[in-house]
């Protein structure tokens, strides 16, 4: 992670002791770290494909050491600590295994467990004797929220190259950071030395932590956050070229998502990828304390998509306005037709009453959602506009699953309309340099989905097609699986359908060739 505007993020190299006694300061000591830290795994003992030096961006960054091709695995990366996420919403489940469908009771450390094997497992053992040593402060302890704060317990059973590799990641040096700690002194005598690794903990989690998942034994899947330090080293970039997705039992795989050569930077995204420059700029301020200046960041019409753009306050102009300068938060709101200049504070508040009406109406099926957006909203935003494109998701994401919305159950209108949707997400998506990413994959599945069922509609006589024209339609739906399932395959939070839709769309395709007699 690149280190925050102002004083907000200082590198933990210059207020931690190392523990081996190495000098963290110097770029060749965290890459002993890292390549240790790699070689655990053996995926990474291939050809070498990266290495850590001082980035242009600011910081410290990872650098391709040779050509790196689209969809070759970069890196696989572990969790050096991981479990719950601190939030109170979050479902508790067995502390090591993490699965909730048996009954959970109370460890004597606290902590919720399911079973005697979780208990006495060598992972929960550590901490939980770790625990026992301490001196309560109260006679009692809630077991879920003790639960959600554990990860930085985890840090103190680290060995000490890996509290080393802990200590060199970049964190957040402000004084909200460190909630876990403060609950686990509220309930608990420790001592200066645990207190001071537990905030470095809370800090790179706060600063670097992932959303990952891991498959538990009854085949659920479960949400945690991860300190993962090889990706920690990732610096931003808003339109990356990596991607990443985790496996089931909460690996981390690093893919190059673009072409990277032999000294470039290797990059991931802190934001959501659609979102447009002045949200994806506050998001990074507020929760990453830097402001991106990247080659997207900079165009004002992110490589002519405009995903930022409003509809002009003139109304009797059908132009769309953007930021004059979109690195600066004073700049005014610029329409591209009658030139009309709109002050920030009044776009802003434009955007405020936009996100309230969006909050007040209620979007249960794709036809509420798209008569908002048709009806409603594209009065004040065009089609190019973010928020348009997350609702398009939406409608995207509900159409083959919602009652009602299944493929075989679409009118033809929304059928010509969901193809439409797709291929034009799938067009911002290239154009934003996004070609193979979680998004990307999902969006070809759905639009594979679409293609097929007009190939059913196709056997029923309901559409008129010539030969070339079926063999075309054969050579996307095909297409449309393939990419998906080579981005997806694999990944935890690949949608349930991935792998039956692979394996059946040959022999969809087939039956649509023995049906009709063209050359093949």
């Amino acid at each position: 992670m690149r280190p925050c505007i102002g004083d907000n993020t200082t590198y933990c190299v210059q207020s931690y002791h190392s523990c081996l006694g190495i000098d963290m300061s110097n770029l060749e000591a965290v890459i002993f770290l890292m390549k240790n830290h790699l070689q655990q795994l053996p995926e990474n003992n291939q050809q070498e494909t990266l290495t850590l030096m001082n980035s242009p961006v600011e910081g410290r960054g990872l650098f391709a050491v040779r050509d790196i091709f689209p969809g070759e695995l970069i890196f696989v990366d572990h969790s050096l600590i991981c479990g719950p996420r601190i939030s109170e919403d979050v479902t508790i489940s067995c502390i090591n295994c993490y699965d909730s469908i048996k009954a959970l009771h109370t460890c004597t450390c606290g902590l919720p467990i399911c079973s005697e094997e979780c208990q006495n497992s060598p992972e929960h053992k550590s901490e939980c004797e770790l625990i026992g040593s301490w001196k309560p402060r109260t006679s009692c302890i809630d077991s879920n929220a003790f639960a959600r704060n554990v990860v930085p317990i985890r840090a103190l059973v680290l060995n000490d190259q890996q509290k080393d590799f802990l200590n060199s990641l970049a964190v957040h040096d402000s004084p909200q950071h460190g909630a876990e700690v403060r609950f686990i002194k509220k309930h608990f005598e420790i001592s200066d030395e645990e207190e001071v690794l537990m905030m470095q903990a809370c800090r790179a989690l706060d600063a670097n932590a992932y959303e990952m998942f891991k498959k538990t034994k009854t085949d659920r899947s479960v949400n945690l956050r991860g300190l993962f330090p090889i990706s920690a080293l990732l610096n931003h970039a808003c339109s990356p070229n990596t991607r990443s997705s985790f496996d089931f039992s909460g690996r981390m795989y690093v893919i190059a998502s673009a072409y990277i050569p032999e000294g470039a930077e290797i990059f991931t995204s802190y934001t959501g990828l659609l979102w447009g420059t002045p949200v994806r700029r506050h998001h990074l301020k507020n929760t990453k304390h830097f402001l991106c200046d990247c080659s997207r960041c900079c165009d004002r019409t992110e490589f002519g998509t405009k995903l930022a753009a409003m509809r002009c306050l003139n109304r009797s102009c059908s132009g769309i306005s953007l930021p004059d300068d979109p690195l600066n938060y004073s700049s005014s709101w610029v329409c591209d037709s009658c030139d009309l200049h709109v002050p920030p504070v009044q776009v802003g508040s434009l955007q405020t009453a936009i996100a309230r009406l969006i909050g007040s109406v209620e979007m249960n099926t794709p036809d509420d959602i798209n008569d908002f957006v048709t009806g409603h909203l594209t009065k004040f935003l065009p089609e190019s506009n973010h928020i348009v494109l997350e609702l398009k998701c939406r409608i995207i994401w509900a159409l083959g699953s919602t009652e009602g919305y299944k493929w075989h159950e679409l009118s033809a209108t929304w059928l010509r309309r969901a193809e439409e949707l797709c291929r034009g997400l799938l067009a911002t998506c290239t154009t934003l340099r996004l070609r193979s990413t979680p998004l990307v994959a999902r969006l070809h599945l759905r639009l594979h989905h679409c293609l097929l069922e007009k190939l059913r509609r196709l056997r029923n006589a309901d559409l008129e097609l010539t030969s070339q024209e079926i063999l075309n339609l054969k050579k996307e739906i095909m297409g449309c699986i393939q990419i998906s399932y080579d981005i997806l395959n694999g990944d935890v939070s690949a949608p349930k359908d991935l792998e039956t839709s692979y394996k059946q769309a040959e022999s969809n395709v087939e039956e649509l060739l023995n049906y009709k007699n063209y050359d093949k």
